[in-house]
């Protein structure tokens, strides 16, 4: 016994408080971070509550058409693959890429369109981006790859959507008519812009243009490079 060795009371106190914060320390810190958490969910939920929704503008009347040397591909058609790489039909999860660009006006208008939509008709809310983009068969059609200048058009329309495809395909639109997918359906040109048409489809495997029940109008300036959109309707909905 007298070999032992002597523990003195300052050691058992300085053991005893060791132990007492491995053990207690985990438990407080991790009680007073989950109430710091909760603390901080309940302030976030309670300034989103306070936010009113903020009513959407209505929308504008565009101007009137204006005379233009057109590729309209909108007549009777049927429809060969593009050649632009911007118009095939991705994978259900690829993102295309995007070109950066300086922030231009962006201006979602309604303009008058073929068929008249009732004033009790539902209007769809959605952008390019969020439709799944097809490719018509034979397309474009036969009488705009054949003409020179019609052709020249469309290859400045497939040229303009891909330079400016992040603006296009995010810029909110209306219509009447629902759409799940979309193509570029003909194009029209002049010296002071260019108007790219964009065929709606309500299913999302269309085969021929027939089948469009709208368009979605892109209008782009070409001095300010300002773009307006807009939806015609192509068919009363139902």
């Amino acid at each position: 016994m007298q070999n032992l060795p002597n523990i003195t009371p300052v050691e058992v106190v300085t053991v005893g408080s060791a132990m007492l914060v491995l053990c207690v320390a985990p438990a407080v810190l991790a009680w007073s971070d989950a109430r710091r958490r909760r603390k901080a969910l309940s302030v976030a939920l309670a300034r989103a509550a306070a936010v009113p929704p903020q009513p959407a503008a209505p929308p504008e009347l565009g101007n009137e058409p204006l005379p233009m040397v057109v590729a309209d591909g909108l007549a009777a058609a049927t429809a060969v693959p593009p050649a632009a790489a911007v118009f095939e039909v991705p994978t259900e999860t690829a993102v295309p890429a995007m070109v950066s660009e300086p922030a231009t006006a962006l201006v979602a208008e309604n303009e008058p369109s073929p068929v008249a939509p009732d004033a009790d008709q539902p209007r769809y809310q959605f952008c390019l981006q969020e439709l799944r983009r097809v490719r018509l068969p034979d397309w474009p059609p036969a009488d705009v790859r054949n003409d020179p200048v019609r052709g020249a058009v469309w290859r400045e329309a497939e040229r303009l959507a891909e330079h400016r495809q992040r603006e296009i395909t995010a810029m909110p639109l209306s219509s009447p008519q629902r759409a799940q997918s979309s193509c570029l359906g003909s194009a029209e040109a002049d010296d002071a812009c260019v108007r790219l048409h964009f065929l709606l489809f309500p299913v999302l495997w269309p085969s021929t243009e027939e089948q469009a029940a709208a368009e979605a109008v892109f209008e782009i300036d070409r001095t300010s490079d300002a773009i307006r959109g807009w939806v015609n309707s192509l068919r009363r909905a139902g």
